[in-house]
């Protein structure tokens, strides 16, 4: 399969499951999902408080010049509990595929797990030691999180969608959520 395919085969696999889910399993990941948007606005706010755009506009994107695979189950369910229009990415050119012209297509609060918690030594480098602590506090929040998700559904989610399609879906039939396939774990 092409990284079209498997994007749409886990894209609609994944509206699929999460418009089966009962409703108190729904709830659940919509408290989680809030909690995911509220640590990555937070790892955000530390950033741009050290002018991030100027200095990525200079570099341009060095650190995003790959990333099919950064997108997780996660991510995306933020993306879906909103009912949010999905990213369509771009496969055809050498570069991440979520980049449009003017950056990142997605909104940080929406940005895949990876790039909202990487920073170059340079962004780094202009951080004071509180500003770093405050940081490193919310990607703590923030791992944490996405570790409750994993809880709840007894999976591991930090493989990006491309992966878990061609594994779970493609290759082993299975799901991407564990419905249908395994008892859901209760919160």
């Amino acid at each position: 399969m092409t990284d079209e395919e498997l994007w749409r085969t886990g894209i609609d696999a994944l509206a699929r499951e999460y418009r089966a889910l009962p409703s108190p399993l729904r709830e659940r990941v919509a408290e989680l999902a809030a909690q995911v948007k509220e640590a990555k606005l937070a790892l955000h706010d530390c950033v741009t408080a050290v002018d991030i755009g100027a200095i990525c506009a200079d570099c341009r994107g060095e650190c995003c010049a790959r990333g099919k695979n950064h997108v997780t189950v996660i991510d995306l369910l933020v993306s879906l509990v909103e009912g949010r229009e999905l990213v369509t990415p771009f496969f055809g050119h050498d570069i991440c595929p979520y980049l449009g012209a003017n950056g990142c297509l997605m909104a940080p609060p929406y940005r895949p797990f990876t790039c909202i918690i990487f920073n170059c030594d340079r962004v780094e480098g202009l951080m004071g030691k509180s500003e770093k602590e405050r940081l490193y506090e919310a990607e703590r929040r923030l791992r944490a999180v996405y570790g409750e998700f994993e809880k709840l559904f007894g999976k591991r989610f930090m493989a990006g969608l491309l992966i878990m399609s061609e594994r779970d879906l493609v290759l082993q039939g299975s799901t991407l959520l564990g419905v249908g396939n395994r008892a859901i774990k209760e919160s």
